[in-house]
C-alpha cells in the first residue's frame, strides 16, 4: 500500500510524489533540534563513561581489598604457629 506523503518545511507542506512510489516518509528538522539531541547525546556518553570509570575503581579497590585478606590469611594459616 503506497500512503501519501509530504514535507513539512516551515509550516508549509511540499509534495514529494517520488517519495511516494517508494512510501517513504520524510520530515525536515530544525538544526537546533540536531544540535540539542548531539548535546543530550554526548552528555549521555560522558555519563556513561563516568560511571564505567567509577566502577573501574571499585573492581580494583575490592581487588586490591581480596588481595590484603589473602595475605592476611595467608600469615595467619603459614607463620602462626600451630597449637598443640
Amino acid at each position: 500500500m503506497i500512503f501519501p506523503v509530504s514535507i513539512r518545511k516551515q509550516g508549509q507542506e511540499i509534495s514529494a510524489p517520488h517519495a511516494t512510489q517508494r512510501n517513504v516518509g520524510f520530515q525536515v528538522y530544525n538544526f537546533s533540534f540536531f544540535r540539542d539531541e548531539a548535546l543530550f547525546l554526548s552528555d549521555e556518553a560522558f555519563r556513561h563513561t563516568d560511571e564505567a570509570l567509577f566502577l573501574t575503581d571499585e573492581v580494583l579497590f575490592l581487588a586490591d581489598e581480596a588481595l590484603f585478606h589473602f595475605e592476611t590469611v595467608k600469615t595467619l594459616l603459614f607463620v602462626t604457629p600451630p597449637h598443640a
